[in-house]
């Protein structure tokens, strides 16, 4: 099959991997301790359900030494973003925007 390249990302991985669903998420960064290996924040995807794939990038800076370590859907209409601390000093929650894609498995 080839690929049109003149489509939108999303319409690409349609065509490529499957449905893809398309959401811009407020996701709560959680407030984390200096170095602290990790913390999930869930936020609701309308469509999202177990076994489908995430993809998400938040659409601004995040708060100073946290990062973004993925996301995976736990629950029907639920996606867990993971966050980690990478600096020496703590990491104070603040809400961010993510633009999610889930690709719906068959």
């Amino acid at each position: 099959m080839a690929l049109d390249t003149f489509k939108s990302v999303p319409h690409l991985l349609e065509q490529f991997l499957g449905t893809v669903g398309v959401a811009s998420v407020t996701v709560a960064v959680p407030t984390l301790a200096a170095a602290e290996a990790g913390e999930a924040a869930n936020a609701t995807v309308t469509g999202a359900k177990i076994g489908d794939l995430v993809f998400a990038a938040p659409t601004a800076a995040l708060p100073t030494n946290a990062a973004f370590a993925g996301a995976f859907v736990v629950a029907a209409d639920t996606v867990s973003y993971s966050f980690t601390n990478v600096g020496a000093a703590a990491v104070t929650g603040a809400n961010r925007t993510f633009t999610t894609y889930v690709i719906h498995r068959s």
